[in-house]
């Protein structure tokens, strides 16, 4: 609102300019004689409300700047404290997941050594894929429920396209996206009751859009608020995800 009424007030400003001149030209087209006081007031009228609105504009773009990077600062920030948080968590796990494995090798059971190896190899390779999209809170949360998946002995394969030719995006309604999809994951952990050793998601990335393929059946009601944009078959779950007020972020 702020920003509105400085920008407002620049171009009145610029408008009293051109009332000024017009005034001007009205004179000396209709043979008025305009003596020199006159001529000098009214070109110290027009050079002042220039300044002003030059210097209003000004004051309305430099805070529009700083809008802007109060918005970065707290993306980075949120970003950074998600990541730190990650980077514990992974530490934590990769040190069990080192006990289990050399516990089985002590043991002489190469086969579940073997076996642990190539379940992390496929969850890794999960965490890789989930990171082509554009939207790193929604990285970080499928990181997050593919950990949980396995420890539930689940393991989610992803794969990911990303249509959207762009790297980073922030939008408006991460918070409802967020939710959802966490919602839609933990019912599917939830109704596993067809014991799912790995369950295969697909996710395209559009410019206005996510579309998640879940493959399998799970016995979910399309009841509760987040299920409104999925499909349920009998053989995989569909489902939509709205991108709403997208914002490219650029990297540097």
């Amino acid at each position: 609102m702020i920003n509105k009424f400085r920008g407002n007030k620049g171009l009145i400003f610029n408008i009293l300019s051109l009332l000024v001149l017009f005034i001007y030209f009205s004179l000396t087209l209709t043979n008025h004689n305009v003596n020199k006081t006159t001529q000098i007031l009214i070109l110290l009228f027009l050079f002042v409300f220039e300044i002003l609105s030059i210097y209003e504009l000004s004051k309305s773009r430099s805070c529009i700047g700083k809008e802007k990077c109060k918005n970065i600062l707290k993306i980075q920030g949120e970003f950074t404290r998600k990541l730190k948080n990650l980077n514990r968590e992974q530490r934590h796990d990769w040190m069990n997941v080192l006990q289990v494995i050399y516990g089985y090798l002590q043991l002489g059971k190469y086969d579940m050594a073997i076996k642990k190896i190539n379940d992390l190899s496929k969850i890794a390779l999960s965490i890789s894929k989930v990171y082509k999209l554009t939207i790193t809170s929604i990285c970080l949360l499928l990181e997050r429920k593919i950990k949980e998946a396995y420890n539930n002995g689940i393991i989610f394969v992803f794969n990911v396209n990303n249509f959207s030719q762009v790297s980073y995006r922030k939008v408006d309604n991460l918070r409802n996206i967020t939710k959802s999809l966490e919602y839609v994951i933990d019912k599917i952990l939830e109704c596993n009751k067809y014991d799912y050793r790995e369950i295969n998601i697909e996710i395209s990335e559009y410019i206005d859009k996510l579309e998640v393929i879940i493959k399998g059946k799970f016995d979910l009601e399309n009841k509760n608020e987040f299920l409104h944009n999925v499909d349920i078959s009998d053989d995989c779950i569909k489902y939509r995800i709205d991108l709403v007020g997208i914002t490219e972020l650029t990297s540097t």
